[in-house]
């Protein structure tokens, strides 16, 4: 889980989550708050928007955005 600056809470469900390099979620962040280090999925929420495109895009719905 992230909670970023802006209110925003991303939650991760790692069982879902292929972690592939071909990530729908993280090309689909306006400004790249996604990465992967070590095999695992993390999200930046310094600069998460909270915009909910890696959630639109995920096709394993692995990926939940909550503004707050």
């Amino acid at each position: 889980m992230s909670l970023g600056i802006n209110g925003v809470k991303v939650t991760i469900d790692r069982e879902k989550c292929e972690r592939s390099g071909g990530c729908f979620a993280k090309r689909a962040c306006p400004v790249r708050a996604i990465s992967y280090k070590n095999g695992k999925i993390l999200i930046d929420g310094s600069i998460c928007l909270g915009c909910g495109k890696c959630q639109e895009v995920c096709p394993n719905k692995a990926i939940s955005v909550e503004v707050k």
